[in-house]
């Protein structure tokens, strides 16, 4: 290990006990434990084990490719894996993951089971629409963003890019999971549906990696996030009653066959065909934004 990179880790790692033990420090009167013991609720104790599970799981997702990478290929892969991926993290973070906290409000109120339903199959289709023009935009750009960000040595994680690009787009399938399923107290299912990637993810990722290198740790993510996607539709209509529309599968259509056209033909064709092909097909239109905002208007009314 280069010595710069071991002084950075262990920077890092001394700055972050001395937070944990400033944190505790702070927080120490309310973490003391009464005389006659700790009397915890059932549900505060299945919640907090449940979150528990659900930080492992994602744990396991996020560090089995860059493992498996180091372990099967070398370190460079790593580096062009990580780097491709991290723009996509990073601009769902800072879209979808905020979009969860209003939505857990709406389906936690106790008349929203009507609503809950509404808002989950035309939301979806809105949401994944969205997710699927900014996912395109990565494909279309991947070569300049990863020359801008990270420069001309990374780039062969211009193809990790545009494989995961697609990761952002299948998780504006995912937006209503955490909300809808804290809602009605069920917060294991988005665990078990994590630990469903992590095996997915894992078993790909071993037969992806010696042939692809982190191109194919990218389109193991890809499998991983497409078969949760598939058991939480099937989930959701068998034991909620709430399917998603069928045009919003139809953006999964739509989106495969814009990607072949940006690899045959030209990658800035990609986006516009879909957009042309959803209006064309009326598989969102103004109509849909109107009604999401009507529901979302009707819930804050009651």
């Amino acid at each position: 290990m280069a010595p710069k990179f071991q002084d950075s880790i262990l920077q890092r790692f001394f700055f972050n006990v001395l937070t944990l033990g400033v944190t505790f420090w702070i927080l120490k009167k309310y973490l003391a434990v009464p005389r006659n013991g700790l009397s915890i609720e059932k549900t505060v104790l299945t919640f907090s084990l449940s979150m528990a599970l659900g930080s492992v799981a994602y744990l396991l997702t996020q560090t089995v490719d860059v493992i498996l990478l180091r372990a099967m290929m070398d370190a460079k892969e790593v580096g062009y894996y990580s780097a491709g991926i991290r723009i996509p993290k990073l601009i769902q973070g800072m879209l979808l993951t905020p979009l969860q906290i209003p939505f857990l409000y709406y389906f936690s109120h106790p008349d929203s089971k009507k609503i809950t339903r509404q808002i989950i199959e035309f939301g979806t289709k809105i949401i994944a629409f969205a997710t699927g023009i900014g996912s395109l935009l990565l494909f279309t750009f991947a070569d300049k963003i990863v020359l801008i960000v990270f420069g001309a040595p990374f780039e062969n994680s211009i193809n990790v890019l545009r494989i995961f690009s697609a990761h952002f787009f299948l998780l504006g399938f995912f937006t209503f999971v955490g909300p809808f399923f804290l809602s009605i107290k069920k917060p294991l299912v988005p665990v078990f549906l994590g630990l469903l990637g992590f095996a997915v993810n894992l078993i790909f990722d071993l037969i992806l990696i010696p042939y692809w290198g982190a191109a194919g740790a990218a389109l193991a993510g890809i499998i991983c996030i497409l078969a949760e996607m598939f058991v939480y539709l099937a989930l959701m209509e068998k034991k909620y009653s709430i399917r998603i529309s069928p045009k919003s599968l139809c953006l999964l259509i739509l989106f495969g066959l814009s990607i072949l056209v940006g690899m045959k033909v030209s990658v800035f064709l990609s986006m516009p065909v879909f957009v042309a092909a959803c209006l064309a097909l009326k598989i969102v239109d103004i109509e849909d934004l109107k009604k999401m905002a009507a529901l979302i208007k009707e819930k804050k009314a009651r």
